[in-house]
Protein backbone atom coordinates (compact mmCIF):
# COMPACT_ATOMS: atom_id res chain seq x y z
CA UNK A 1 0.00 0.00 0.00
CA UNK A 2 1.59 3.78 -0.20
CA UNK A 3 -0.41 7.14 0.25
CA UNK A 4 -1.73 9.32 -2.00
CA UNK A 5 -3.55 12.37 -3.07
CA UNK A 6 -7.12 11.27 -4.10
CA UNK A 7 -6.70 12.03 -7.42
CA UNK A 8 -3.33 10.23 -8.00
CA UNK A 9 -5.18 7.16 -5.72
CA UNK A 10 -7.59 7.02 -8.64
CA UNK A 11 -4.89 7.32 -11.48
CA UNK A 12 -3.28 3.97 -9.78
CA UNK A 13 -6.96 2.67 -9.96
CA UNK A 14 -7.77 3.59 -13.49
CA UNK A 15 -3.87 2.05 -14.88
CA UNK A 16 -3.27 -0.89 -12.77
CA UNK A 17 -4.70 -3.28 -14.97
CA UNK A 18 -2.53 -5.97 -13.60
CA UNK A 19 -4.30 -5.89 -10.19
CA UNK A 20 -7.39 -7.56 -9.51
CA UNK A 21 -8.45 -4.26 -7.15
CA UNK A 22 -7.28 -0.93 -6.00
CA UNK A 23 -9.15 0.61 -3.10
CA UNK A 24 -8.32 3.39 -1.00
CA UNK A 25 -9.04 4.63 2.83
CA UNK A 26 -9.01 8.27 4.17
CA UNK A 27 -5.24 9.07 5.58
CA UNK A 28 -7.24 10.02 9.03
CA UNK A 29 -10.02 7.90 10.97
CA UNK A 30 -12.06 11.03 12.32
CA UNK A 31 -14.07 10.99 15.52
CA UNK A 32 -17.14 11.81 14.58
CA UNK A 33 -20.93 12.44 15.97
CA UNK A 34 -23.27 9.30 14.55
CA UNK A 35 -27.10 9.46 14.90
CA UNK A 36 -29.40 6.81 14.36
CA UNK A 37 -27.66 4.34 16.58
CA UNK A 38 -29.32 3.33 20.32
CA UNK A 39 -27.95 6.88 20.69
CA UNK A 40 -25.94 9.90 19.44
CA UNK A 41 -22.08 8.97 19.64
CA UNK A 42 -18.67 9.62 19.17
CA UNK A 43 -17.65 7.05 16.36
CA UNK A 44 -14.32 6.25 14.50
CA UNK A 45 -15.45 7.04 11.07
CA UNK A 46 -13.36 6.21 7.93
CA UNK A 47 -14.58 7.06 4.20
CA UNK A 48 -13.31 3.86 2.06
CA UNK A 49 -13.47 3.45 -1.50
CA UNK A 50 -16.25 0.65 -3.19
CA UNK A 51 -13.20 -2.08 -3.49
CA UNK A 52 -12.15 -1.60 -0.23
CA UNK A 53 -13.20 -4.65 1.17
CA UNK A 54 -12.64 -6.96 -1.77
CA UNK A 55 -8.93 -6.18 -1.26
CA UNK A 56 -8.54 -7.66 1.65
CA UNK A 57 -10.93 -10.68 1.12
CA UNK A 58 -13.34 -10.80 4.02
CA UNK A 59 -17.02 -10.90 4.00
CA UNK A 60 -19.31 -9.43 6.18
CA UNK A 61 -20.33 -11.31 9.28
CA UNK A 62 -23.65 -10.03 8.41
CA UNK A 63 -25.61 -8.50 5.19
CA UNK A 64 -23.38 -7.57 2.52
CA UNK A 65 -20.87 -5.39 1.75
CA UNK A 66 -21.05 -2.27 -1.20
CA UNK A 67 -22.53 -3.25 -4.21
CA UNK A 68 -22.54 -2.10 -7.46
CA UNK A 69 -23.33 1.44 -7.90
CA UNK A 70 -23.10 2.15 -4.39
CA UNK A 71 -20.06 4.45 -3.51
CA UNK A 72 -20.04 5.89 -7.22
CA UNK A 73 -20.08 9.77 -7.47
CA UNK A 74 -24.01 10.73 -7.49
CA UNK A 75 -24.99 7.17 -6.75
CA UNK A 76 -26.00 6.31 -3.15
CA UNK A 77 -23.74 6.28 0.00
CA UNK A 78 -23.52 3.55 2.35
CA UNK A 79 -22.40 2.48 5.70
CA UNK A 80 -20.60 -0.92 7.13
CA UNK A 81 -20.26 -1.26 11.07
CA UNK A 82 -17.84 -3.26 13.28
CA UNK A 83 -18.61 -5.88 14.91
CA UNK A 84 -17.94 -4.15 18.44
CA UNK A 85 -20.01 -0.84 16.65
CA UNK A 86 -22.87 -3.21 15.90
CA UNK A 87 -23.08 -4.96 19.66
CA UNK A 88 -22.18 -1.79 21.66
CA UNK A 89 -24.07 0.84 19.95
CA UNK A 90 -26.59 -0.93 17.92
CA UNK A 91 -27.43 -3.94 20.17
CA UNK A 92 -26.15 -5.86 18.04
CA UNK A 93 -30.14 -6.08 16.06
CA UNK A 94 -30.33 -8.03 13.44
CA UNK A 95 -32.54 -6.12 11.99
CA UNK A 96 -29.20 -3.96 11.37
CA UNK A 97 -29.93 -2.97 7.77
CA UNK A 98 -32.83 -1.13 8.69
CA UNK A 99 -30.64 1.71 10.31
CA UNK A 100 -29.49 4.83 8.57
CA UNK A 101 -26.90 6.65 10.37
CA UNK A 102 -26.26 10.30 10.18
CA UNK A 103 -23.01 12.03 10.07
CA UNK A 104 -23.08 15.57 8.90
CA UNK A 105 -25.69 16.18 6.74
CA UNK A 106 -25.82 12.81 5.08
CA UNK A 107 -27.46 9.71 5.60
CA UNK A 108 -25.50 6.00 5.14
CA UNK A 109 -28.03 2.90 5.70
CA UNK A 110 -26.06 0.26 7.07
CA UNK A 111 -25.88 -2.62 4.81
CA UNK A 112 -23.47 -5.18 6.51
CA UNK A 113 -21.45 -6.14 9.80
CA UNK A 114 -17.50 -7.20 9.34
CA UNK A 115 -15.96 -9.83 11.33
CA UNK A 116 -14.53 -8.81 15.21
CA UNK A 117 -11.01 -9.61 13.28
CA UNK A 118 -11.19 -7.03 10.58
CA UNK A 119 -9.71 -4.48 11.72
CA UNK A 120 -7.80 -1.85 9.12
CA UNK A 121 -7.75 0.88 9.27
CA UNK A 122 -7.23 0.44 13.13
CA UNK A 123 -10.45 0.64 15.64
CA UNK A 124 -12.51 1.75 13.26
CA UNK A 125 -16.09 1.50 13.92
CA UNK A 126 -17.93 2.52 10.82
CA UNK A 127 -16.83 2.55 7.58
CA UNK A 128 -18.83 5.22 5.01
CA UNK A 129 -18.82 4.83 0.99
CA UNK A 130 -16.55 7.67 -0.49
CA UNK A 131 -17.80 8.81 -3.72
CA UNK A 132 -14.12 8.21 -6.14
CA UNK A 133 -14.10 11.91 -6.57
CA UNK A 134 -13.26 12.48 -3.50
CA UNK A 135 -10.22 14.64 -3.06
CA UNK A 136 -7.46 14.48 0.16
CA UNK A 137 -4.99 12.13 1.15
CA UNK A 138 -6.30 8.52 1.02
CA UNK A 139 -4.11 5.41 1.42
CA UNK A 140 -4.16 3.31 -1.67
CA UNK A 141 -4.17 -0.44 -0.97
CA UNK A 142 -4.36 -3.30 -4.14
CA UNK A 143 -4.83 -6.84 -4.53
Amino acid sequence: HGAFTGANALDVQRAARALAYVAYTNSYVDETTVLGADEPLLARVSGVSRDFFRVFGTPAEHGRLIGPGEGMPNGPQVAVVSDRFWRESLGGDPAFDRRVLRIGDAAYPVIGVMPPSFNLPSRVDVWLTSPDDVIGPVTAMVS
